[in-house]
C-alpha cells in the first residue's frame, strides 16, 4: 500500500514534502487534481466497503485546528456561563475563501472558548508567490497584512496560523513581520504530525517500506518549472494520471 496525497495544484507539494520528510520509508503517490470533500462523501464509503477494511482521507484543516488548540478534533468545549477573563488570540492568514468560510472561528469556538480567532484575508499573496515575486515586494505585502490584523485586534496575535499551503514558501517572511518568538502554525508540519499519529493509532495500515515517490497529474506531464521546484525543494517530473 502507498499513501496518496491529493491537491488541486502545486501548493500541496509543500505538505507532501513535510510528509515524506516525516515518513521517509513510506511509499507516496501524489496527484495534482482533486477535491477533498467530494472524495470523503461520495468515494470513500464505497471504497471502504469494497476493501473490507478501514481507510480514511485526512485533510489539512483538521490537523491545523488541532495544532492551534492543542486538542483532538473530537473534543468539545464545555459551555460556560461566566465570562472568560483571559483570552489568547490566534491570527489566521489565509485566502479570502477560507476567511469567508470562517472555518477556523467556528471550529475553534466549539473546542476552546479561551482562544479568540481573527482571520486576515490575503487576496494577492498566493498569486504573488506563484508569480515568483521578489522578496522585497512579498515582505511589503505580508507586513501590510500583519499590521492590518494588529490594528483590528489592538495588538499582535499570540500565535499565528498560515492558512494556505502556498504560505509555507514565505514562512520566514511572516516570522520577520511578527514579533520575535511568535509561534507559527504551518499546515505542512501540522498535517505530518496528524498522519504520523494516525498511523500509530492504526498499526493495521501499511504505508509501505520502499520509500517510493510517484507524482501524477491530470494536467501537463513532464518536467516542472521553478515554481514547482520551490514547493517541493528540488527538480520534479509529473507523469500522466
Amino acid at each position: 500500500m502507498s499513501i496518496g496525497v491529493f491537491d488541486s495544484g502545486v501548493g500541496g507539494l509543500s505538505v507532501h514534502r513535510a510528509l515524506v520528510q516525516r515518513l521517509p520509508q513510506a511509499d507516496f503517490t501524489y496527484l495534482a487534481d482533486i477535491a477533498l470533500r467530494r472524495l470523503q462523501q461520495t468515494w470513500l464509503p464505497g471504497y471502504r466497503q469494497q476493501l473490507g477494511r478501514p481507510i480514511n482521507i485526512l485533510g489539512i484543516i483538521v490537523p491545523t485546528i488541532e495544532a492551534a488548540t492543542g486538542l483532538p478534533w473530537e473534543h468539545e468545549a464545555e459551555r460556560r456561563g461566566d465570562k472568560v477573563e483571559q483570552l489568547d488570540i490566534l491570527g489566521v492568514f489565509s485566502t479570502p475563501g477560507t476567511a469567508k468560510s470562517r472555518v477556523y472561528e467556528i471550529e475553534i469556538d466549539k473546542r476552546k472558548q479561551d482562544l479568540a480567532v481573527f482571520s486576515e484575508p490575503c487576496p494577492n499573496l498566493a498569486r504573488m508567490i506563484e508569480a515568483d515575486t521578489g522578496a522585497v515586494e512579498l515582505a511589503q505585502e505580508i507586513d501590510g497584512h500583519v499590521q492590518a490584523l494588529k490594528t483590528r485586534i489592538g495588538r499582535y496575535p499570540d500565535r499565528v496560523v498560515l492558512g494556505c499551503t502556498h504560505y509555507e514558501i514565505v514562512a520566514d517572511i511572516f516570522r520577520a513581520a511578527l514579533p520575535a518568538g511568535t509561534p507559527l502554525i504551518q499546515q505542512p508540519a501540522a498535517t505530518a504530525d496528524a498522519l504520523e499519529l494516525y498511523l500509530q493509532r492504526h498499526p493495521e495500515l501499511d504505508p509501505g517500506t520502499g520509500g517510493s515517490r510517484v507524482f501524477l497529474t491530470t494536467g501537463e506531464p513532464g518536467p516542472q518549472n521553478g515554481l514547482v521546484e520551490s514547493f517541493w525543494g528540488g527538480p520534479l517530473r509529473f507523469e500522466a494520471a
